[in-house]
C-alpha cells in the first residue's frame, strides 16, 4: 500500500497517529477511532446507542487485529468489524482500561 493513503503531516507535526477501540464515545456504544497528531481524534466506526451501556455492567471486551482488519467483540458478539484506513506504523499494539 502506498504512503499516499496515510494521513498527511501537518506543518510542524509528524505523522504520528494511533487507533483506539472500546466502549462509549461520540454518543455511541462501541467505537473505533484514530488520533492524528496536529488534528486530534476522529471516529471512523461507531455502532449502537450509548444508552444501552450501563455503568455497572460487566463486559467481556475483545479486539482482534489481523493486518489492517480489526474486530471489536463484546460479550462474544461482533459489534464492529472494519478495515483500518491505512497500515499501522511500527510494530507495537497495546491495551489499556
Amino acid at each position: 500500500m502506498s504512503n499516499s493513503r496515510r494521513p498527511p503531516a501537518e506543518p510542524g507535526f509528524t505523522r504520528d497517529y494511533y487507533f483506539s477501540a472500546g466502549i462509549g464515545g461520540y454518543g455511541r456504544a462501541y467505537v473505533i477511532d484514530e488520533f492524528i497528531s496536529g488534528r486530534g481524534w476522529s471516529g471512523f466506526a461507531q455502532e449502537g446507542s450509548v444508552s444501552n451501556i450501563k455503568p455497572d455492567d460487566d463486559l467481556d471486551v475483545r479486539l482482534d487485529l489481523k493486518g489492517q482488519r480489526v474486530r471489536l467483540m463484546v460479550n462474544g458478539v461482533s459489534v464492529i468489524e472494519r478495515s483500518l484506513p491505512h497500515p499501522l506504523l511500527g510494530d507495537q499494539v497495546g491495551i489499556f482500561s
